[in-house]
């Protein structure tokens, strides 16, 4: 299971195994002044910078946006995912999607033409 999440992700009820402890803390908290007190400032009733560039469509594990779905999707959903945006869980092709991430129930893969048709009869 774990060697699938990892490398195929998501598993939604997948905890992975992590080391114990290595040892208990020394030092009882701090705590600490400020060091900076907030400014008076009105806040913006808009935000005050344009994102740089239009995100695109692109294809995606609908899993990350929709829990429990299957298959890649076609969109800009993703963007509803922070960690999504940039990743390289993005893609620009179903084919890619599909045959890197999958499963895809509903994909079916692209074929080349046969190069040629067979000269002799099967032999048994």
């Amino acid at each position: 299971e774990a060697e699938c999440c990892e490398l195929r992700g998501p598993c939604p009820d997948y905890v992975p195994e992590t080391d114990e402890p290595t040892a208990v803390p020394t030092d009882e908290p701090t705590t600490a002044e400020p060091s900076a007190q907030p400014t008076s400032a009105e806040p913006t009733a808009e935000p005050t910078a344009q994102p740089s560039k239009d995100m695109p469509e692109m294809w995606y594990q609908s899993a990350f946006v929709t829990f429990g779905a299957a298959g890649c999707v076609h969109g800009d959903g993703y963007k509803a995912v922070g960690w999504m945006v940039g990743s390289s869980f993005l893609y620009d092709t179903e084919a890619e999607c599909c045959e890197l991430r999958g499963p895809c129930p509903d994909y079916v893969p692209e074929t080349d033409e046969p190069t040629a048709v067979p000269t002799d009869e099967p032999t048994t």
